[in-house]
């Protein structure tokens, strides 16, 4: 569902519907309707702002590994990947990722426990 949001919302850009932080009225209206229709599930505009702010975070941080040497996207999972000593080494140098119970329970642990990678 993540993924149907994050592009209905990059139509809406697309479309010139995104002002300043956020979106046209009419935007997120028309990313409820959409995502009424194709899951069933009802969205409020506040449902999707809440989201946003939740895949902020992960997006960034996803962002900042892919401009790093040894870091790569595997098409065929759809994740992050790198060699466990990369890993390990990204991780020795960046240990707040370590520290941060967001980064922790939310990203590290979906995305770098999923790729095997021991500390």
């Amino acid at each position: 569902m993540d993924k149907a949001l994050i592009e209905l919302l990059a139509n809406q850009v697309a479309l010139g519907n995104k002002i300043d932080k956020g979106f046209r009225t009419s935007a997120y209206t028309y990313a409820c309707k959409e995502m009424i229709d194709r899951f069933g599930v009802e969205l409020k505009t506040l449902h999707i702002k809440s989201r946003m702010r939740t895949l902020k975070p992960i997006y960034a941080e996803a962002k900042k590994l892919l401009g790093t040497s040894g870091f790569g996207w595997n098409e065929a999972k759809n994740q992050i990947q790198a060699d466990p000593k990369v890993w390990k080494e990204y991780l020795q140098v960046n240990i707040y990722l370590c520290k941060s119970s967001f980064i922790k329970k939310k990203w590290f642990v979906k995305h770098v426990l999923i790729m095997n990678c021991t500390l």
